[in-house]
């Protein structure tokens, strides 16, 4: 028990309805805070609910009785602030403040804040205090912002991403996950919603394909008369990739044989997209620039960004780190960093940022150890001394997946809120995937089959759109009044970066991408240990499993 001149407050235990939260438990003590730390569990709590961890939450008070509140357990707590609900993670923090309400999940253990009431002397020290601790945190706080551009990011953005037809073309979805609250799936897509209209040819093509679950998944798939599947598996009868050729009747068209030469029928010309693709090989002369991480700087040199972007941080976030070195890491930020600003003048070079799991992040997802089968690094690789500069936090409260484990691979220039350019590919962080440079940098050394599309913010001008999944067709009047239409700007936003307040030019095309995690991410603390899947772990999971379970 704390002295009367250390406590500051007290938890007070309220009733399970929740339509009446504010009547006390008066079978339950109210339990002492004291100025410090103070840890909090099912102990001290006086609650018998054994998923409830011995060491739930810390809660450090001041003397003026704000307090700021860290989730130690493995499940997380809601926090109702000023009728605003926010839900906690483990190893998040917030601050409490008096009245708030601290619900302690699964069992739904509510507990009320309550600030001493002082003695005016106490309270003038305590209102100077507040005072004080108020212009260090504005002054901290703008230190922050400015050495790293941090900023908190709005909750559960999501909810507010709607893709309008007109604009499917210039942004992507992010997939479903299961065992998330509806809000986080909004406007997200299944396997099954990829096959829609009258298609007549389908080419799917992934590393592994199991059609005893694809077809299933989406039964659309078994109506389309012609598919032909690639894939990177073979029983070794196979050697290497044949594509075949078979032949397709198309109405109002004709016969055609559905091959590589096929697709250079189509006139892409009024794409919004870049494809980024790697092919195995080694790659000079001519072909130096048309693959890989070389590919991405050719584009990139061709482009022109807002002044915002110079020097601006670049972002790495994958699902299998490679063998890597520092000088490799230079080189593909020079691809990366590569364009000019307005001014004419190069963008610079962007301190790279990589975004991974830590082992808490994986403990506490919603697999537990599981979900780790699908962040397939080994110790070998991640723990390089060099990396840890690098380490950055995988943080996803806006789209309501900070406990879903990312297989997602994506690559990034930001500023704040502000993309540079966005690119969505199956590529991960190797030099497999990207290309590594040889003899005097006249040669592109690539081992993997790769494919990206590259959002990009620049003048663009509307014409005519294609697609596949459509029977919609325009006029040829609709197209050439779209292809004289006013040159706009396109400016790429997250989900945070557009608010009900943000002006914008006539003259702007503002575009949202569900980025999945918050920018700028946050570095590893000195306890963020980055997650390998062939290290043991002791400590069990949510599911009281010991990991990794490699399957």
């Amino acid at each position: 028990m704390s002295s009367s001149s250390s406590q500051v407050g007290y938890l007070v235990p309220l009733n399970q309805n929740l339509e009446d939260e504010k009547e006390e438990k008066a079978s339950i003590p109210k339990l002492p805070i004291s100025k410090g730390t103070n840890i909090l569990g099912r102990n001290n709590l006086t609650v018998s609910d054994k998923r409830l961890s011995r060491k739930h939450l810390t809660i450090t008070a001041s003397t003026d009785g704000s307090a700021n509140l860290l989730v130690e357990g493995t499940n997380p707590i809601v926090v109702n602030s000023k009728n605003k609900r926010r839900k906690l993670n483990s190893k998040e923090t917030i601050t409490i403040s008096d009245g708030d309400v601290i619900e302690l999940i699964p069992g739904h253990h509510l507990f009320k804040y309550q600030v001493l009431r002082r003695s005016s002397s106490v309270a003038d020290n305590g209102a100077h205090e507040r005072r004080r601790n108020a212009v260090t945190q504005k002054h901290d706080k703008i230190a922050v912002t400015e050495k790293h551009g941090y900023l908190q990011s709005s909750e559960e953005a999501i909810r507010d991403f709607h893709v309008a037809d007109d604009q499917i073309p210039r942004t992507f979805r992010l997939l479903r996950v299961q065992g998330l609250p509806p809000w986080a799936n909004t406007s997200c897509v299944s396997i099954s919603d990829v096959i829609q209209g009258d298609i007549l040819v389908a080419i799917l093509s992934n590393y592994m394909v199991d059609t005893d679950w694809l077809v299933p998944a989406c039964p659309a798939l078994s109506k389309v008369p012609s598919v032909l599947v690639l894939h990177g598996e073979s029983d070794e009868r196979v050697a290497c990739i044949k594509w075949p050729e078979f032949p397709v009747n198309l109405p109002s068209l004709g016969n055609f044989s559905i091959c590589p030469s096929f697709f250079k029928k189509f006139d892409y010309s009024d794409a919004t997209v870049r494809l980024i693709a790697s092919v195995p090989g080694y790659h000079s002369g001519n072909g130096l620039k048309k693959w890989g991480h070389m590919k991405l700087r050719s584009v990139l040199q061709e482009c022109t960004f807002d002044k915002e972007f110079k020097k601006s941080p670049l972002v790495y976030q994958f699902s299998s780190l490679g063998s890597l070195d520092e000088k490799w890491m230079v080189e593909l930020a020079s691809s990366m960093s590569a364009g000019l600003s307005e001014d004419k003048v190069p963008l610079g070079m962007g301190e790279p940022q990589i975004i991974w799991p830590t082992v808490e992040d994986v403990r506490c997802s919603l697999e537990g150890y599981a979900a780790g089968n699908a962040i397939p690094s080994p110790m070998k690789n991640v723990e390089k001394a060099f990396l840890r500069k690098y380490w950055a936090k995988w943080k996803a409260n806006h789209t309501g997946r900070t406990r879903a484990m990312p297989h997602i691979k994506t690559f990034a220039r930001y500023n704040n809120q502000n993309l540079a350019w966005f690119l969505l590919t199956s590529a991960n962080l190797s030099k497999a995937a990207w290309g590594a440079l040889q003899k005097n940098n006249s040669q592109l050394m690539i081992r993997s089959y790769e494919l990206g599309v590259l959002f990009l913010s620049s003048l663009s001008k509307r014409g005519c759109e294609f697609s596949c999944t459509s029977n919609v067709k325009l006029s040829k009047d609709k197209c050439s009044a779209q292809e004289t239409s006013e040159m706009k700007k396109t400016k790429l936003v997250t989900l945070t970066g557009l608010t009900r307040d943000t002006t914008h030019s006539s003259s702007e095309v503002i575009i949202q991408l569900p980025v999945p995690y918050e920018l700028p991410p946050l570095p590893y603390s000195s306890e963020d240990v980055p997650w390998c899947w062939d290290r043991r772990y002791s400590k069990k999971d949510v599911y009281g499993q010991l990991g990794p379970r490699i399957t």
